[in-house]
C-alpha cells in the first residue's frame, strides 16, 4: 500500500470535505421542502443535529409516505420515472456518504494488520497508489479498513458535487409527479369507493 501524507492526497481529502458540506446544505434544504416548508427555520427543528445519514433516511421514509396508496391504484413503476430517479439518487447519496465517512473519519495506515480490506463499489483501481483508511473509532463493531486511490476520492467528490447541484430540481420534479400520481390513484379508486358506499347504504336500509 502507498505511503501516506502526500500533498496530493490531502488536497483530494480537503476538496471532498468541502464538497460534502456544500451537498449537506442542499440536502437539508430539500429535507425542509419535503417536510412542507419553504422557510429556512420553521421545520428545521425536525432535522437539527441529525447526521447526513439520518437526514437521508428521513427523506427516504417521506417518499414511502408518498406511495401509501395500495399498489393496485398506483400507475406502474415505469410511469413514475421522476420519483424513481429521486429515490435512486438518495440511495446513491447514502453510499457516497458512507464512502466519504471512511475517508474523512479514517486514519491513514500502511498495513491492514489482518483486517479485511474493502474497495469502493466500482472495484480496485489498477496501477494507482492505494491508501488504507481505518476508522479512528470503531463504529458498530466494524474493524475493516477501506482502500482508496486519489482517483477514487476525486470520483466521490465529483459525484457529490453533481448531486448537490441537481438535488432540488430532482425533488421538485418528483413532487410534481407525486401530485399527478395521487390524482390518478384517487381516480382509479373512485369506482370501488362508490360501490362500497352504495353497498353500505343498502346494508343500513
Amino acid at each position: 500500500m502507498a505511503e501516506p501524507l502526500t500533498d496530493t492526497l490531502f488536497t483530494a481529502i480537503g476538496k471532498l470535505a468541502s464538497t460534502h458540506t456544500y451537498m449537506d446544505y442542499h440536502l437539508s434544504r430539500v429535507a425542509r421542502l419535503m417536510a412542507g416548508s419553504e422557510s429556512e427555520e420553521v421545520v428545521w427543528i425536525l432535522f437539527e443535529g441529525r447526521s447526513t445519514e439520518q437526514v437521508i433516511s428521513d427523506m427516504t421514509a417521506m417518499i414511502d409516505v408518498w406511495l401509501e396508496w395500495p399498489e393496485k391504484y398506483l400507475p406502474p413503476i415505469s410511469e413514475r420515472p421522476r420519483i424513481s430517479e429521486f429515490q435512486s439518487t438518495l440511495k446513491e447519496l447514502k453510499i457516497l456518504n458512507e464512502l466519504r465517512n471512511e475517508v474523512i473519519h479514517g486514519v491513514i495506515i500502511t498495513e491492514p494488520d489482518r483486517r479485511q480490506v474493502v474497495y469502493p463499489p466500482w472495484g480496485k483501481s489498477p496501477d494507482m497508489p492505494t491508501y488504507l483508511f481505518a476508522r479512528s473509532r470503531i463504529r458498530k463493531g466494524v474493524t475493516r479498513v477501506s482502500a482508496f486511490t486519489i482517483s477514487d476520492i476525486d470520483r466521490i467528490e465529483e459525484r457529490l458535487w453533481t448531486i448537490a447541484r441537481q438535488l432540488e430540481d430532482l425533488y421538485r420534479n418528483a413532487q410534481q409527479e407525486r401530485e399527478s400520481l395521487e390524482e390518478a390513484a384517487a381516480e382509479a379508486a373512485l369506482p370501488e369507493y362508490l360501490r362500497y358506499t352504495e353497498e353500505h347504504k343498502l346494508t343500513e336500509n
